[in-house]
């Protein structure tokens, strides 16, 4: 029912309908069992049968005694008489998020966020997207703290055994989704889909407390609560596939410092963001003479001074990340930078719309400039020293924060075997590599390398580059060709005389 009318009942529909085998039906009856050893928010979903009952009219005959799970639903404060988890208000995702743009004192429980990410990673649910999260919100002296709720497990313990699916599980296949295995053969696919949010919402957390985050999970789902959580399933489904998905969780469970570290890293690729608000914000920025770089933001006073509430705090190290990304959003914010080192990290400020100051006096003394301000706000008061560069763009996009705004570098190998008359048997193999950049859309390179070999002695190899928006809106195309064939052109005779 959800493809178009005229692809329904096609080899399409049978295709689809098959790969809905790759999930495992009551796998949320695990899940819940497992998360009731956590503190993580969750729902519990229950089995129930549907009665044949004559309510069900014409339908009786077709859904009568059909298995389906319900499970309560988080709903907002004023809509029902017992709050989900004794919470102050339930938001979605976009509202949440709306929310931390709205104003700094409303924060998001980092932490436990990021364990429960850590839990994604153990029961392999590669479907994390924004929406399917809910927010339990409770009141702070200054604002709200909001808690994650974890829902809709449809992609746990998910099954590719196939050729297609294996083909779509490498690395260089879809950048989204994940064989559940007694070990994880890419933790980028497993959590494309959550990045989005995780590099907003987890920007504050080093790698340490990311390896807590595994060590919290690790503690609470021991072998009896899997195996305890496993039996929730019906019996006849645990003994089909019961005990291999309780050995591949025992296997997962104790590897799962080695895929925070790699989750770490595919947060911190490319750069970290650290977002402001709409309020007014004070971004201290040092740069430290190990090549260090430490961050704090602090609300703005009306006195434009640096307020004693801390919004933020962190120390990032150049053998990690090789870029930071200050976005003040809307409000008069303060950006000031100082400190003095060899080799630092570059950094990039994002002012916003309104008039802000931005202060950087700091020093570099290797590798050129390493402050980069983009401000278009008309009434901003710039002090900069020799270390800064204002940059001019065509792309406005720049001038903004998208949290969506990310990539990987990515590689694609494309090989064909063919056969004809002149130029024989042959084989043709390449790879495509495109490269990403902060301040590039869609890509920043793309580098394509060919090779064409045949029995009839032909070799040609081939190479094409494109260097995306290198002069303003402009790219830069290169190319080359070595080429040793034996080729043949039909001749159809001379034309009209």
């Amino acid at each position: 029912q959800l493809l178009p009318f005229e692809l329904q009942n096609t080899v399409v529909s049978r295709v689809l309908q098959d790969i809905t085998s790759m999930q495992q039906p009551y796998a949320a009856m695990t899940v819940g069992s497992l998360l009731d050893a956590t503190d993580i928010l969750h729902a519990r979903p229950k089995l129930f049968m549907m009665p044949p009952s004559n309510d069900l009219g014409a339908f009786k005959s077709k859904y009568k005694n059909l298995f389906g799970m319900l499970e309560e639903k988080p709903k907002n404060v004023e809509e029902v008489g017992q709050p989900f988890g004794d919470a102050d208000e339930i938001l979605q995702s976009r509202k949440m998020f709306r929310n931390l743009y709205k104003d700094h004192d409303n924060k998001v429980d980092a932490q436990q966020y990021a364990e429960a990410r850590m839990f994604d990673i153990l029961i392999g649910d590669w479907g994390k997207h924004e929406d399917n999260w809910k927010w339990a919100g409770y009141k702070t002296k200054d604002g709200m703290t909001y808690r994650p709720i974890p829902r809709d497990r449809d992609y746990v313990f998910s099954l590719w055994d196939g050729m297609i699916t294996y083909i779509a599980d490498r690395k260089w296949g879809l950048p989204m989704g994940e064989n559940f295995g007694h070990e994880i053969n890419d933790v980028r696919s497993l959590i494309f889909s959550g990045l989005p949010a995780d590099r907003r919402l987890l920007n504050e957390l080093t790698r340490q407390d990311w390896q807590d985050a595994a060590e919290y999970i690790q503690s609470r789902i021991t072998n009896e609560v899997i195996e305890k959580a496993v039996r929730e399933m019906p019996t006849e489904t645990y003994e089909l596939s019961g005990k291999v998905i309780e050995d591949k969780l025992k296997q997962r469970v104790k590897d799962l410092k080695i895929y925070a570290d790699e989750f770490y890293e595919n947060l911190i690729f490319g750069g970290v963001e650290v977002v402001g608000s709409n309020k007014a914000e004070y971004f201290d920025v040092k740069r430290n003479d190990d090549g260090s770089v430490h961050v704090t933001v602090h609300d703005l006073k009306k006195g434009k001074k640096k307020g004693k509430n801390k919004l933020y705090e962190r120390t990032f190290y150049p053998k990690e990340t090789k870029e930071i990304r200050l976005y003040g959003l809307s409000g008069k914010d303060h950006f000031s930078i100082h400190g003095e080192a060899n080799k630092s990290i570059k950094i990039r400020v994002v002012g916003g719309p309104d008039g802000d100051v931005i202060d950087d006096q700091s020093v570099v003394k290797k590798g050129g400039k390493k402050t980069f301000l983009y401000e278009n706000g008309k009434s901003s008061n710039s002090s900069l020293g020799t270390e800064a560069k204002r940059v001019e763009t065509w792309d406005k996009s720049l001038y903004t924060y998208d949290r969506h705004r990310f990539g990987f570098n990515r590689y694609l190998p494309i090989a064909t075997i063919f056969y004809n008359s002149n130029q024989g048997l042959g084989l043709s193999a390449g790879v495509q590599f495109t490269q990403t950049k902060a301040t590039k859309q869609e890509y920043s390179a793309k580098h394509n390398f060919s090779t064409l070999l045949t029995t009839e002695n032909i070799k040609i190899f081939n190479y094409s580059g494109r260097y995306h928006h290198v002069l303003g809106r402009w790219d830069i195309l290169l190319g080359g060709i070595y080429a040793n064939q034996n080729s043949f052109n039909n001749f159809f005779g001379v034309g009209n005389s």
